[in-house]
């Protein structure tokens, strides 16, 4: 990230109220202007060299204004980008929310179906409970989730 006192070259051309293209073929690539890099490889061109090659005594004013507009808008992206994220978040906790209900509700559904069949089983008159469990599964018309996981247990 540049400081105040680095300019990128798009803004040291709008410091110098000429076109990036004209900075670069008038002034940079004629040794006018030094362009200097920062250590993440960004080129950058210091606020006095603007000053200097284009007799800008108050190059500060505008320098202040162009960096602080940049500042500024670079607040407002955060800022919406903070509430995308504060939204997936929402969402998310959500359908973890729903997804722990629907498991608690699963458990309980599982212990009622093992009393059920432990009933049965202490209820029947010797006759082979696994095999009426299993009859009794096969033979009642299921469907879903429940049906399965009632036919995986017997």
């Amino acid at each position: 990230m540049l400081n105040t006192h680095q300019l990128s070259i798009s803004q040291a051309a709008k410091v110098a109220n000429v076109a990036r293209s004209t900075l670069y073929n008038n002034y940079i690539n004629k040794g006018r202007i030094s362009v200097s890099e920062t250590v993440d490889g960004e080129k950058y061109i210091d606020a006095s060299e603007v000053a200097r090659v284009f007799n800008k005594i108050k190059a500060q004013e505008p320098i202040q204004k162009l960096v602080q507009d940049e500042r500024d808008k670079l607040i407002v992206e955060l800022e919406a980008s903070n509430e995308r994220l504060k939204f997936s978040l929402m969402v998310a906790n959500d359908e973890v929310s729903k997804q722990a209900k629907r498991e608690d509700f699963l458990q309980k559904t599982v212990i009622s179906l093992s009393h059920r069949l432990t009933h049965q089983d202490s209820s029947d008159t010797g006759n082979n409970t696994v095999d009426n469990a299993s009859n009794t599964a096969k033979n009642t018309p299921r469907s879903g989730v429940l049906s399965r996981f009632i036919k995986w247990l017997v």
